[in-house]
């Protein structure tokens, strides 16, 4: 299964803007590949890698909770191990004085 995300979804699920997310993507912040025609695609495993790297959490829900809610239960599935996992280290630097 190939898990790649428009920047319209990941800007929806963790509530960045769209252009946010391309300028980061433009940047090298975050992995990304890119369509014959020249538009953007995200691996999951570079959403991940970079939200790790920042330590997002936003309004209240941890990255993972938003993306629990935004990605397909395919691509979810396949990588419900890694995002527990990925959330365990959020909620324990959160609970660090």
């Amino acid at each position: 299964m190939n898990d790649l995300l428009t920047p319209k979804q990941v800007a929806r699920a963790i509530s960045i803007s769209e252009s946010s997310i391309k300028r980061w993507c433009d940047r090298g912040a975050i992995a990304t590949q890119y369509t014959p025609g020249g538009h953007r695609r995200i691996p999951l495993s570079g959403l991940l890698e970079f939200s790790d790297k920042v330590a997002f959490v936003l309004g209240g829900r941890s990255l993972h909770e938003s993306l629990r809610q935004q990605i397909p239960c395919t691509a979810y599935c396949d990588n419900l191990q890694h995002l527990d996992e990925f959330a365990g280290t959020l909620l324990g630097a959160d609970a660090a004085p």
